[in-house]
């Protein structure tokens, strides 16, 4: 019988995988993983706080970008949200340049110089993601079964096998569902559903890529957010080309009118169309059974924070496996988690001030939220501040650069002449994003031939 088995691949299966492996070595692990499901992700991101994890599991900052497929994200860039583009950066010296320095060398696609444990978030192809974490699994002994699931036997909340669709049962201790928005084994269980839809608005995407015509200029190092009319779209630079969505709410615009505004806007054609249900399950790990990814819920993904909380679920499972912690605490700390990342999101729609009949209603949905009101309470209604207890997920320094982005009460470092000098010569002095990353791509394919050459 298998101590874990995780039902579904992916960027969450596979991280769940890598890192219950290099936990857990002494445990035996398996990953059911179909063929015939694809991957949602057009290009996605990571926060700064995921990347120590990857380091743990043994993946340096400069392969997770290089073999990704990806770039550095210094931070997202707010476009039409307010009355002027805001950056919301990943810079933990955020005292010293405020978003100076973001701002300055993100705008001219400049690129720090990265190191294998460099704390910088990064952009990926998440198919070239999930691929890594995959052979960092297996070299740890992770084993693979390659199958479809016909069938999950959850009995009082507890599963107690899965069938192949080869008639083959897998018996397990504990078992993680990585099934996405399917939800094959989490959605058998009494684990109530919490319902987010009546906050935040959107329910719909339409997402595709686009190639570079001018790579050294259009392979940005961060995020770009931009409204729309009933939403708002994201452009996510990977290295060969951007992911693109709109995100927007199917009550405040049609389909085809949404996939029109979405191709005049961002030129990708024959978008395909994603639905969205926003809200997360209250049991997350409910008796020996683990929700991770999209099978735990979703918010949506304006502040890039699944991988975020997938991260931290299976940081809690080990918890909850090796007796540290009940699974009551664990589910606690991770609701607490997950409310303060939808009251993150929420300060997005609550302060604009844009006239369209989603952006009025979205900002009254997001103001009329219990856990928006109450996050502002505990803080006495004034902007947030270091010596606030909040999750270094989203620090105080980012809800201020929010709360000036729209033009709001906050604090803001006052930068000397000696960090204005550093910001220019900074901006002077670093590589160009495409062409830095084009070296390191090309060092490591260098060293990787190197290797295959000595075996």
């Amino acid at each position: 019988m298998n101590d874990i088995c995780i039902v579904g691949g992916g960027t969450a299966g596979w991280l769940s995988a890598a890192y219950l492996a290099k936990q857990l070595p002494h445990y035996k692990i398996t990953l059911i993983e179909s063929p015939d499901i694809p991957t949602i992700g057009v290009g996605e991101g990571t926060w700064p706080s995921i990347m120590k994890m990857f380091n743990d599991i043994g993946i340096p900052s400069t392969d997770l970008i290089t073999k990704s497929g990806g770039g550095v994200k210094l931070g997202i860039k707010f476009i039409d949200f307010s009355s002027k583009p805001f950056w919301l950066s990943t810079d933990p010296d955020w005292e010293n340049w405020g978003t100076e320095l973001t701002s300055t060398i993100g705008n001219h696609n400049k690129c720090p110089i990265l190191t294998k444990d460099s704390m910088h978030g990064c952009h990926f192809v998440a198919t070239d993601l999930a691929n890594i974490l995959k052979e960092k699994s297996q070299q740890l002994g992770v084993k693979l079964i390659e199958a479809t699931v016909s069938d999950v036997d959850v009995v009082d909340g507890f599963c107690k096998s899965v069938r192949l669709e080869d008639g083959t049962i897998i018996k397990s201790r504990w078992f993680l569902d990585a099934t996405g928005f399917r939800r094959l084994i989490i959605g058998k269980t009494n684990s109530k559903f919490n319902d987010y839809s009546s906050e935040l608005l959107v329910d719909s995407a339409c997402v595709g890529q686009k190639n570079y015509t001018d790579p050294e200029k259009e392979f940005e190092p961060f995020t770009s957010s931009i409204g729309m009319t009933a939403g708002w779209r994201f452009k996510i630079p990977v290295y060969n080309r951007t992911g693109n969505g709109y995100v927007y709410s199917s009550k405040f615009i049609s389909k085809e009118d949404a996939e029109a505004e979405f191709t005049a806007a961002s030129g990708v054609s024959n978008p395909r169309h994603i639905k969205m249900h926003p809200g997360y399950y209250e049991e997350i790990i409910k008796n020996n059974i683990v929700a991770v990814g999209f099978s735990s819920g979703f918010i949506e993904p304006l502040e890039a924070t699944a991988i975020h909380i997938a991260g931290q679920t299976v940081k809690n499972a080990v918890e909850v496996m090796t007796k540290r912690q009940t699974q009551a605490q664990a589910n606690a700390d991770l609701n607490k988690k997950i409310k303060y990342i939808k009251v993150v999101v929420l300060g997005h729609y609550a302060f604009s001030e844009r006239s369209e009949p989603f952006w009025q209603a979205a900002s009254k949905a997001a103001q009329n939220s219990k856990d928006f009101q109450n996050f502002w309470k505990q803080l006495k209604y004034k902007y947030p501040t270091k010596e606030d207890s909040l999750d270094n997920g989203y620090p105080y320094f980012q809800w201020n650069e929010l709360l000036r982005g729209f033009g709001k009460d906050h604090y803001y470092p006052t930068l000397t002449q000696g960090a204005k000098m550093q910001v220019y010569l900074a901006n002077k002095s670093l590589p160009n994003h495409y062409r830095y990353i084009t070296q390191l791509r090309d060092k490591n394919d260098r060293a990787s031939k190197e290797t295959m050459d000595n075996r």
